[in-house]
């Protein structure tokens, strides 16, 4: 778990030879570098750190609910907890919703970034409904020292910052640092990507399917 501070101390090791924690337009321009490159990893790949679940009570009858201010894109369906069957709602473009009837099960993403996003419901919700849906989510900015960055690797965020610093010195070195950013971050995508000990990833097969265990009559 990385800090705004923990980022800034190692691009001052190598950019001042002093981990000292830098002031004036130079602090304000590697904290903008480093948001920036916690941005370009979130862009990269839908991680894990960025997806969240979002409870959205319903306290009116309506067809539309707002979707948080840091939201990108869905990543489920919207169920309805509150019922105990049919309770999926699934998203379909805003042209589609003109082949559906008024009693299919459908949700249509609306909004832009400017004016935030919305979600149209079909049927209208009832009062008393509660909805889950699962989004990938934008990391928020480090604005403070103290602020935890959302990025997983400080190494990505180092090297990457390094990169944006030494190009705006015109620095011939700038290359150098961003290939290694990006080598971290090719990594940070195969970890991501990889089966979990935690999950039962062996192929299925006669004897696992009939829960057979060799030795055991």
């Amino acid at each position: 778990m990385s800090t705004l501070r923990t980022v800034l101390d190692q691009v001052a090791s190598f950019i001042n030879q002093d981990p000292s924690l830098v002031t004036g337009t130079d602090l304000t321009s590697q904290v903008n570098f480093i948001n920036l490159s916690q941005k370009e990893w979130a862009d990269t790949y839908e991680w894990d750190q960025l997806r969240l679940s979002y409870s959205i009570p319903v306290t009116y009858s309506g067809t539309s609910v707002a979707l948080p201010s840091n939201f990108k894109k869905l990543m489920s369906p919207v169920y309805d907890k509150s019922l105990t069957s049919s309770n999926k709602y699934e998203k379909i473009s805003s042209s589609g919703r003109f082949t559906k009837s008024s009693s299919d099960k459908y949700i249509v993403r609306g909004g832009n970034d400017a004016t935030g996003y919305y979600l149209l419901i079909n049927p209208p919700m009832a009062s008393g409904a509660s909805l889950v849906v699962d989004y990938q989510s934008h990391p928020s900015s480090a604005a403070t020292v103290q602020d935890v960055m959302v990025c997983p690797s400080d190494a990505f965020l180092t090297a990457r910052t390094i990169s944006k610093v030494l190009a705006a010195r015109s620095d011939e070195r700038f290359p150098t640092f961003k290939a290694e950013s990006d080598d971290i971050l090719s990594n940070l995508i195969e970890d991501e990507a990889a089966f979990s000990g935690a999950q039962n990833n062996r192929t299925p097969d006669y004897f696992t399917k009939n829960n057979f265990i060799v030795g055991v009559d």
